[in-house]
């Protein structure tokens, strides 16, 4: 994120307002959720892109706690 005219300000702003509302409803998950309703509330560009480029972190996880189950 850069300068765009003072809307960063906005964008941070609604951010806050909008993970603060997401928790007290307990809502944990999908943090990108939050910070593409901040953008688009304050005029920024949102890019929509759902492809996983770290697929190696979660598996790892997974492998992880199936070994500690056992």
């Amino acid at each position: 994120m850069r300068r765009s005219a003072g809307r960063e300000i906005e964008f941070l702003e609604c951010w806050d307002a909008i993970a603060a509302f997401f928790e007290l409803n307990r809502f944990y998950a999908g943090e990108g959720n939050a910070i593409g309703l901040a953008a688009a509330k304050a005029g920024l560009s949102v890019q929509f892109d759902s492809e996983d480029r770290f697929p190696f972190f979660k598996d790892r996880i997974e492998k992880v706690r199936i070994s500690k189950a056992s």
